[in-house]
């Protein structure tokens, strides 16, 4: 039956110019791939694939343009799958049939609508040496959507209903889903707001035929979102916005709502301010929060600026009441000399209190305050008009309170790219120390951790002839990472070459290769691959080989082919 129905296809895009065939259009798609995988644990597997996919549509109007244009499709696709495992063989087969039709109504006017329906039936088997399983799946969706414009605001909306039923030997499974939204919005010059509706309702029903459980559940719910925004000049932003959320399945609701505003005076000073709070109600349980923040930045000089800000967050819930506030405060200053050195320095302060009251673990309640200072510094320097650059950089945390941190973190590496040749080499290290105070004694626990790494690459590019291309890129990567006693190093040197070549304006080759090998877990991985692309007029062909092959100490040698054809044609 599938193939029937694909060689119609093929005969009615044929004989397109027998119809006029301007607003006929369609696709036709073959494709083959293959799939070895072999290893020294003697398990080889193959397998294979044959896809083909036919769609052919129409679109047109009657009478005008304005008045009505309808749009309708038709598709299959099929898919031959063959596994051969050495022991066993399995397949399957595929084949999926989909029909669509659009209308499109007044399409020029304030209120134009389109009504939409789509239909699909999905059969699949499956069979091995033991039985042959086959699956039926069927869908069908129908739906509008429009909208209405008016002097006064813009209105969308969409209603769609779905329906999907499937059969295999073991259940038989219904799906009913019903979505509407409408959106109300408008935007001028000065302010704008928007309200959007959605409401859902999804029915579900699986009964498995062996063990006789039924499962039937229903989930209607809603959502309401609002936002509105103003800017009464250049200095002013305020906006708002809330929500709400309802789902009769989980026993979910939530209601939200927030502001935020900005001033900008002038060109020195920016300052935002935000509110936002939630609540949210669960399975009988409520929880709410709330936060509050302020930020501002001040330029001194064009190259001093100092920022500052302000966060309060409390988090509440029938048990349990959590309160965070933190104060921040900080400066960078940036010079860039004549001779493209550019030097960056930044420092900055925070407060962090943070409050816990569990009303069922009163042992669990924690009142903590702590302090944390941060300072940086980032050089960076290009030579000339080459493109060579050198950077570095590092950085200075210390955090005080119930534990203390120490943390000193530093990078640098240089980079130059000239011509066909490029490199870069780069750095870094981090150390930190964190003194940790142990509960209901006098003793502490120091953690150390410690992390120095580098990696480097050179770069070859080049055309080769009128139409090729050559590049090609090999590194080293090494790190060494430490955590108290614990310390794991890699070093990882890797390569990859391409080169694509254009043969003619339809046909181009392209080809490439990569090692790489992992010497922590002395595991090597090396690939090729070899591909042609091939355009005939409208017919496009995309064929290609590779191969990729793992070996290591641990573990049996893996070697894994593929061959891959794909022929296309739209018209």
């Amino acid at each position: 039956m599938g193939k029937k129905s694909g060689w119609a296809c093929v005969v009615m895009i044929i004989a397109l110019p027998v119809f006029g065939g301007q607003n006929f259009y369609g696709n036709i798609e073959y494709g083959y791939a293959e799939d070895q995988f072999s290893s020294d644990s003697d398990y080889d597997s193959t397998r294979s694939s044959f896809t083909q996919n036919y769609m052919l549509g129409f679109r047109d109007y009657i009478y005008s343009p304005k008045l009505l244009k309808y749009d309708l499709q038709y598709g299959i696709a099929m898919n031959d799958l063959k596994t051969d495992n050495g022991d066993y063989t399995t397949s399957a087969n595929s084949k999926n049939s989909t029909y669509r039709t659009d209308l499109s109504f007044l399409n020029s006017s304030d209120y134009p609508f389109t009504l939409s329906a789509e239909k699909t039936s999905s059969p699949y088997s499956s069979s091995d040496s033991i039985a042959t399983l086959t699956t039926n799946q069927t869908s069908e969706r129908y739906g509008i959507n429009g909208s209405l414009r008016t002097r006064s605001f813009d209105l969308s909306y969409a209603l769609d209903t779905s329906t999907m039923d499937r059969t295999d030997p073991y259940s038989v499974e219904v799906r009913d889903n019903q979505n509407f939204r409408l959106n109300i919005s408008k935007q001028d010059p000065t302010s704008g707001f928007r309200v959007s509706l959605s409401e859902f309702n999804r029915n579900y029903i699986r009964d498995d035929k062996y063990s006789a459980i039924r499962d039937d559940w229903s989930d209607r719910g809603e959502e309401i979102r609002a936002d509105y925004t103003w800017h009464p000049n250049k200095e002013w932003n305020i906006g708002t916005n809330g929500s709400y959320y309802t789902s009769s399945y989980s026993d979910l609701s939530t209601v939200s709502a927030g502001g935020n505003v900005q001033w900008r005076p002038n060109d020195k000073f920016i300052a935002s301010g935000l509110l936002f709070g939630s609540k949210m109600s669960a399975a009988g349980n409520d929880y709410t929060n709330f936060n509050a923040a302020f930020n501002s930045m001040y330029m001194i000089t064009p190259e001093l600026s100092t920022n500052q800000s302000v966060s309060y967050f409390q988090s509440n819930s029938d048990n349990y009441v959590s309160k965070l506030t933190m104060v921040s405060a900080g400066g960078t200053h940036t010079k860039q000399f004549e001779n493209n050195l550019i030097v960056s320095t930044s420092a900055s302060l925070v407060a962090r209190m943070q409050q816990l009251t569990n009303e069922l673990n009163s042992t669990a309640n924690s009142d903590l305050t702590s302090y944390g200072t941060t300072i940086g510094t980032n050089v960076s320097k290009q030579f000339g008009s080459s493109n060579t650059r050198v950077f570095a950089a590092a950085n200075y945390y210390v955090l005080s309170g119930a534990d203390d941190t120490v943390r000193f973190s530093g990078n640098m590496g240089i980079s130059d790219n000239y011509g066909k040749f490029g490199y870069s080499v780069s750095g870094f290290y981090t150390r930190e120390e964190t003194t940790i105070n142990l509960p209901d004694t006098e003793e502490t626990q120091v953690l150390e951790m410690e992390s120095v790494g580098m990696d480097s690459s050179v770069r070859y590019n080049s055309s080769i002839g009128f139409q090729g291309q050559f590049s090609s890129n090999a590194g080293v990567t090494y790190s060494r990472n430490r955590y108290t006693d614990l310390v794991t190093t890699r070093l990882y040197p890797h390569a990859d070459i391409s080169f694509n070549y254009q043969l003619m304006d339809s046909l181009m080759w392209t080809s490439g290769a990569n090692v790489s090998r992992d010497m922590s877990y002395d595991l090597t991985n090396y690939g090729i691959f070899l591909g042609i692309n091939y355009q005939l007029r409208s017919v496009t062909i995309v064929t290609g080989a590779k191969m990729s092959v793992s070996s290591g100490a641990d573990i049996p040698e893996m070697i894994n082919k593929n061959l891959f054809i794909r022929a296309s044609r739209p018209f």
